[in-house]
């Protein structure tokens, strides 16, 4: 089982958690603050343990907005 992050841009992502709006983010760089989000278009977040692409792509089929599917690194 490997584990992938699913952020959703204008879609939910099942089981996933819904962002505030990009007014109330923070962006930190370099150690300095600065008010807002690098992109306005983030509205959710998951991270879903499955076999493989495949079967996250799968979950993901059928669902308004777009989706992006990064696999999880363990540090």
């Amino acid at each position: 089982m490997m584990q992938f992050v699913v952020l959703g841009y204008g879609g939910l992502v099942p089981g996933g958690l819904v962002l505030s709006s990009a007014d109330a983010a923070t962006t930190v760089r370099d150690g300095a603050l600065t008010p807002g989000a690098l992109s306005d278009g983030l509205s959710s977040v998951a991270v879903l343990d499955a076999p493989d692409l495949d079967a996250v792509t799968e979950s993901l089929r059928g669902l308004a907005g777009a989706f992006e599917v990064r696999p999880a690194e363990p540090r």
